[in-house]
């Protein structure tokens, strides 16, 4: 499973997130405000760390093994820039062989120039798939528009998948921001 969320800057598709399976866990990527790589992994036996440029921020948490995982982990939480303009940096997306599914936001979403968008990937069993949809999809926040919740059915993890949630500050009321998100957690796994 690979995801790519995409959008279009000056006629260019750039990436905004990625969201990726391998043999040894979930990764979600971003484009960050400075320019560099920064994504979220939970691992096979359930170590989830942050890195950023290569170098892992922070400590690593231990969680359940993806095989014995039982309802609903958050991988990340970010807030990502439109504004900064590192933007212009980030090369331009012309597919590349592995991307099963890309998600192109709409170009409305982009007028505005300050936007920022609120990145949420999780990770749960076949069985909580009605838990993330209640949880994570019934979400109410004032002033941020739903733009994006997804699910994915993982192919080196049976019987788990992948949720992302992407919200924005809402085109139509001027609203929040994103970085103001409150009660936007479930139980951790």
């Amino acid at each position: 499973m690979r995801v790519s969320i995409c959008f279009r800057h000056h006629g260019i598709v750039r990436r905004l997130a990625v969201v990726t399976e391998s043999r040894d866990g979930v990764y979600a990527c971003h484009m960050t405000m400075n320019g560099f790589e920064c994504h979220s992994s939970y691992h096979t036996d359930g170590t989830r760390h942050l890195k950023a440029n290569g170098k892992v921020v922070g400590d690593k948490v231990s969680g359940q093994p993806i095989s014995s995982l039982q309802g609903v982990a958050q991988i990340i939480h970010s807030t990502v820039s439109l504004a900064h303009p590192s933007v212009e940096d980030q090369p331009a997306y012309k597919g590349d062989q592995r991307t099963e599914t890309v998600v192109m936001l709409h170009d409305h979403l982009l007028e505005n120039k300050q936007q920022r968008f609120a990145l949420d990937v999780w990770l749960f069993d076949a069985a909580s798939e009605a838990a993330f949809y209640d949880s994570v999809c019934g979400i109410e926040t004032t002033g941020l528009a739903r733009i994006l919740d997804v699910t994915f059915s993982l192919a080196h993890f049976s019987g788990h998948m992948v949720g992302i949630s992407l919200r924005a500050q809402d085109p139509w009321s001027g609203g929040a921001a994103p970085s103001d998100i409150s009660g936007f957690s479930l139980p951790r796994a």
